[in-house]
């Protein structure tokens, strides 16, 4: 039997196909197609290489939010090469459909107090499925999985100002700088840095700032308090973080909440331009990834 690639990536006969009388059964698919050809649930898949959670209240260091935040702009410089990769192999299309999902890689299992925040806003797809998927060898696959997977175990209410983050326009922006790429990497052309720069800076990088800007107005609006935090912890809060003179202290945990995503906005303005979009380190990773993807 011969098989062609419809819109959607998945492999159908190339002419009609009769199984029988009755409607093919799950596993009969499976038999033809294969697994990764089914549209299945994606589930969460957890590396067991991330750090250890920590036992006490060191993660509400402020260090701990400006290394979140400086690293989400060097994975997502990762992303994009890895997107212009894919454009420029020909594997996927100009005008394919750009959308996102919840994360589905995870570096490290976090806890109850403290979660593992991904550094990437989201899981962009295209033609509905992740960047791993349309890689076409192993290692290719682990590197686009790399930066999707990043994660720092930071406070309950940090990982509360980060959602906010993400449904208030950090997802969306990730949305339009892929397709972006994808409109702009010509096809067996090397990786345009000078594109990649635009996509990150003023696609991708003011879109989160964006996206801070909207969480914090959201946040500012909500004055009852989240998940109350424990009077030891607050103090902890309080010392850390406002211990300034004059520095009015929080009262509840929203305002943490809001503090967190005011200092999220700050770096990301003061901490400037990623390591990663310096030409020499995009040609590298760029170079690497290529690598990765020659079949033998």
């Amino acid at each position: 039997m011969q098989w062609k690639e419809n819109e959607l990536g998945l492999l159908v006969p190339a002419t009609p196909y009769t199984y029988g009388s009755k409607t093919p059964q799950l596993n009969r698919l499976r038999k033809v197609l294969g697994e990764k050809y089914l549209l299945a649930p994606s589930r969460r898949q957890i590396m067991s290489s991330g750090q250890k959670v920590p036992a006490d209240l060191g993660p509400w260091d402020l260090q701990h939010i400006r290394e979140h935040v400086s690293g989400r702009k060097e994975e997502s410089v990762k992303v994009l090469l890895g997107v212009a990769l894919l454009r420029k192999k020909g594997i996927v299309e100009r005008d394919d459909v750009v959308a996102y999902k919840g994360a589905q890689y995870q570096r490290g299992k976090g806890s109850t107090d403290y979660p593992a925040a991904h550094r990437f806003p989201c899981n962009p797809t295209i033609r509905g499925w992740g960047l791993p998927h349309h890689a076409r060898t192993s290692g290719l696959k682990s590197a686009l999985q790399e930066p999707l997977e990043e994660t720092d175990y930071l406070p309950k209410l940090v990982n509360y100002a980060d959602r906010l983050f993400e449904a208030n326009g950090a997802c969306d922006a990730v949305a339009n700088a892929v397709r972006f790429v994808l409109h702009e990497q010509p096809v067996e052309k090397e990786i345009n840095q000078t594109m990649i720069r635009h996509a990150a800076i003023c696609e991708l990088f003011r879109g989160y700032a964006d996206a801070l800007d909207s969480a914090l107005a959201l946040a500012n609006a909500n004055t009852s308090g989240i998940d109350m935090l424990d009077p030891t912890v607050l103090q902890h809060v309080n010392d850390t973080w406002f211990s300034g003179t004059g520095s009015q202290k929080a009262q509840e945990s929203i305002e943490v909440v809001r503090f967190a995503l005011s200092y999220a906005a700050s770096i990301s303005i003061a901490d400037g331009e990623p390591g990663m979009l310096a030409p020499a380190a995009m040609k590298n990773y760029a170079d690497s990834l290529e690598t990765l993807g020659k079949e033998v």
